[in-house]
């Protein structure tokens, strides 16, 4: 809930997470100049920040230091999430993982150009499958929708990974601790319509997923109900670590 259904003015839990990655990221790339140097932008005109200079060392480090937002003014959109994900995702090849890191980075980086709905109520909605105007399309050049039952799945476990222990300890310091969160998914299997799945082979399908999340993922608890007739078809055909759990 509290991802999904953030209070409307104030920070929510997934906000501040992605705040504590950017300035994580940024901390690790003070450590290599050239790094850096790769992801500050180029020629952007912030009168009151940069003029026409690219952004200083020294200035950025402030700014990390004092975790004052402004410092991703200095950033180009583009390459720092790319340093993100290569830092932060467990999988920085999968195409859905990286796309949903960049609609969640955009808290970083207000659109100044921006009109109607806040940046913090578009990423909620990208991740709810609220349609939008081409909004994400304009900004990150591609667009690409939870549209795909197994993209949503995909864009859950990202989620869950940037709550997991190893992100978690990676992000805590001397001063800042950060726990992991533990999700609970639960779905209802329910008897004659409307049932979740068509045939076994979707179930099998289903299953499979969801022995990549236990594979990988240590902070899912997952609670689901299915009829007697499910369970006589389904048991002997799954993995022996569900056989063991149900």
């Amino acid at each position: 809930m509290a991802l999904t259904r953030p209070a409307p003015t104030e920070d929510h839990l997934l906000q501040e997470h992605v705040r504590a990655i950017g300035f994580r990221a940024l901390n690790q790339l003070l450590t290599n100049k050239r790094a850096l140097h790769r992801c500050c932008a180029k020629r952007r005109h912030f009168r009151w920040l940069l003029g026409n200079r690219l952004a200083k060392h020294e200035t950025i480090q402030r700014l990390t230091q004092t975790r004052d937002p402004k410092v991703f003014n200095y950033l180009d959109f583009n390459t720092f999430a790319e340093e993100v994900a290569v830092r932060f995702l467990a999988e920085s090849s999968n195409p859905v993982h990286r796309y949903a890191l960049c609609v969640l980075l955009s808290y970083l980086f207000p659109d100044r150009n921006l009109t109607g709905l806040s940046v913090r109520e578009r990423v909620i909605h990208w991740f709810r499958r609220r349609p939008d105007d081409g909004y994400w399309l304009r900004r990150l050049g591609v667009d690409e929708n939870l549209d795909r039952r197994y993209e949503i799945a995909d864009a859950i476990k990202l989620l869950l990974h940037l709550f997991s222990p190893e992100i978690s300890t990676q992000l805590s310091t001397d001063g800042d601790r950060y726990e992991p969160r533990l999700f609970l998914l639960v779905f209802d299997q329910a008897e004659g319509r409307n049932e979740l799945f068509d045939t076994i082979e979707d179930w099998n399908r289903f299953f499979a997923y969801l022995s990549e999340f236990y594979n990988s993922l240590p902070n899912l608890l997952i609670i689901f109900t299915m009829t007697l007739h499910l369970r006589q078809e389904l048991h002997n055909r799954m993995e022996r670590q569900f056989r063991d759990r149900i």
